[in-house]
């Protein structure tokens, strides 16, 4: 129910821990006598397993303002459109200076035992011209290899691998080309044999 509880529950399919490792935020851990910070992504340890000690929690989460030339996308893949935990989460941020890279950062979730990163795509592209299809094919190469998932009731391994690279070529498609923003929802429109998208 709250930022902190999701946070600390540490689940691997939580929404919002993938949203703060590409964020580089930072949580500030509290056990009323003394308090510390830690990296989001030093904060996950494994399978629902934190760096809280007995008696700490989640006290504050510091989230760095976006710059202007920063682009941040996040991307949820779920049976259900609504309510639903993810099959496979990733949230891409991205800052651009002539349409070459000067910062990436990366947030995954469902793909691994806990939130994770790929600190290999965070740091081979930058310098790169974002606008080209070999920088786009160097990060879908890098994020096929990056994980082994698991089959379970929501996807098997070669579905979340195969969505971790079209969710990779979304974001490079919209964050290049914004009149490419892909619809998110497909509706029908009343009175009529058409259909209508709403991104």
């Amino acid at each position: 129910a709250t930022l902190g509880g999701n946070v600390a529950n540490a689940s691997p399919i939580g929404d919002m821990p993938p949203v703060l490792l590409a964020l580089n935020a930072v949580i500030h851990i509290d056990n009323g006598h003394a308090q510390r910070t830690v990296a989001a992504n030093e904060f996950f340890l494994g399978y629902r397993q934190t760096v809280l000690q007995p008696g700490e929690w989640v006290g504050a989460i510091f989230i760095p303002y976006l710059e202007s030339n920063q682009s941040i996308r996040a991307y949820k893949i779920s049976k259900r459109y609504e309510d639903d935990i993810s099959a496979v989460c990733a949230v891409f941020n991205i800052a651009l200076k002539d349409k070459q890279i000067v910062s990436l950062s990366a947030g995954f979730g469902g793909v691994a035992a806990i939130p994770a990163i790929v600190e290999e795509l965070n740091t081979s592209l930058l310098g790169k011209d974002w606008s080209s299809s070999l920088t786009f094919e160097i990060g879908k190469d890098i994020l096929s290899k990056a994980f082994t998932p698991l089959d379970d009731v929501r996807a098997t391994k070669e579905y979340r691998v195969t969505m971790l690279a079209n969710l990779w070529k979304r974001f490079w498609l919209e964050s290049n080309h914004q009149a490419n923003t892909i619809a998110t929802r497909v509706v029908h429109v009343p009175h009529s044999t058409g259909v209508t998208s709403h991104a």
